[in-house]
């Protein structure tokens, strides 16, 4: 039998990997716009590995609800996750800063996570 834990775990990793493989395709949409354009050979695979990531949505889901029997805690680990992949890529991809109003908006939607997990 499988640990309750490792399945909480697998679907808490997949959720993440999802995400930030969800976000890294927008990002590179973005980035191709900001560029040169988009290609049809580089839409389709963007389309391809978009639709990769929305599988490994829908199993972390899966797991994650199956484990917790709660889709707020599921749905924390989703925001979550792109709460520490969006900025990272956008900082990594587009070499930009957030500004202030950014900074200030990402502080208080940790904290609204921190809560949701704590309380």
């Amino acid at each position: 039998m499988v640990s309750p834990n490792l399945v909480k775990l697998l679907g808490g990793l997949l959720i993440f990997g999802g995400e930030a493989l969800a976000i890294y395709q927008e990002m590179m949409v973005a980035r191709a716009a900001k560029l040169s354009g988009l290609t049809p050979k580089l839409g389709m695979w963007l389309f391809l590995w978009m639709a990769f990531a929305g599988g490994l949505l829908l199993v972390g889901y899966f797991l994650g609800y199956l484990s917790f029997k709660n889709i707020w805690v599921v749905t924390v680990i989703s925001i979550g996750s792109i709460l520490i992949a969006e900025p990272l890529l956008i900082m990594l991809l587009f070499k930009e800063a957030p500004t202030t109003g950014a900074w200030i908006g990402l502080v208080c939607a940790v904290l609204g996570i921190a809560a949701a997990i704590i309380f």
